[in-house]
């Protein structure tokens, strides 16, 4: 591969100012002609074997037509030979996602965002995960048990929640850590018993980013939720929900946007095949305005 392509980076804050799409084609051509000693030819697109032998000289990405296309496979597949199907086992690719501690006592977050405003006519949530260190896990964790304490979440934690601000799969559209201005979480014990201990958390989140084509980011969250702690201190769950809204550059007006944070210690059950009804959460609490979301 190296022998035969050359990975090049173009600034596109450079070269996407003027508004004429030539124009911006012509200076990223110019850069890559630069970069690459005038080595830079037309992409083609061909299918191979693994070992990079050439099944047909046809350029796919060029054919007019799916008729053609579906031919060149079907001449490309007789020339590589029989093909049996693989048999591969599907395998969770973060299996801490939501669930147990990390060796090194950290814990990965499940998150759920998307848009809720009736703009997203395909409910299109995007999954990710919030990393939180273990000394950052255990700074979400009230230093005293009694009920009616209050505290506050340290900022560099609370920091970390920003990627409930925005609902796309981007990274270049994400709000950062360092893009919040406002970044604050709190904490009030609102159980303590021999049993377990529940924590309500509250917070609330604002920032901008700028994004690399021009244009600003602007995104606003709010969250509650809430901590179960074990007799001992251990967490047991975790459960946040958020609304806020978000603007890209192509938006015209911001878009509301709902949020999941989700964690539980132990093992998670199977899903049952058929989700049983369940009751509605109460009016006018932040999981009642996530559910009556359209789509939801």
């Amino acid at each position: 591969m190296s022998e035969y392509f050359i990975p090049v980076a173009v600034n596109k804050t450079e070269v996407v100012q003027s508004r004429r799409a030539s124009t911006q084609h012509a200076a990223e051509n110019a850069v890559v002609h630069l970069l690459t000693n005038g080595r830079a030819v037309d992409l083609a697109v061909f299918l191979t074997t693994a070992d990079g032998q050439q099944l047909t000289d046809k350029q796919i990405f060029r054919m007019q037509s799916a008729r053609e296309v579906e031919a060149t496979l079907w001449e490309a597949l007789a020339r590589f030979g029989s093909v049996r199907p693989r048999h591969v086992r599907p395998v969770r690719q973060d299996p801490d996602r939501g669930v147990g501690g990390r060796p090194d006592g950290s814990v990965r977050l499940a998150v759920v965002i998307r848009y809720t405003d009736s703009g997203d006519y395909t409910a299109r949530p995007v999954y990710d995960s919030i990393i939180l260190s273990g000394p950052q896990w255990q700074a979400l964790v009230p230093s005293t048990r009694q009920k009616g304490a209050r505290y506050s979440v340290p900022d560099p934690v609370a920091r970390q929640f920003s990627r409930i601000v925005g609902a796309s799969p981007d990274p270049t559209t994400m709000l950062r850590a360092e893009d919040l201005s406002a970044a604050g979480m709190t904490g009030t014990v609102t159980r303590a018993d021999a049993r377990e201990t529940t924590v309500a958390l509250a917070g609330r989140f604002a920032g901008l980013r700028h994004h690399v084509n021009g244009g600003d980011l602007p995104g606003q969250a709010v969250l509650e939720g809430e901590l179960v702690l074990a007799p001992d201190g251990r967490p047991l769950r975790l459960l946040i929900v958020s609304e806020g809204a978000f603007k890209t550059p192509w938006d015209r007006q911001p878009r509301s946007t709902g949020a999941v944070v989700d964690w539980q210690a132990g093992p998670r059950r199977a899903q049952p095949k058929s989700i049983p009804h369940r009751s509605a959460p109460p009016a006018g609490s932040q999981a009642a305005q996530w559910f009556r979301r359209p789509g939801r």
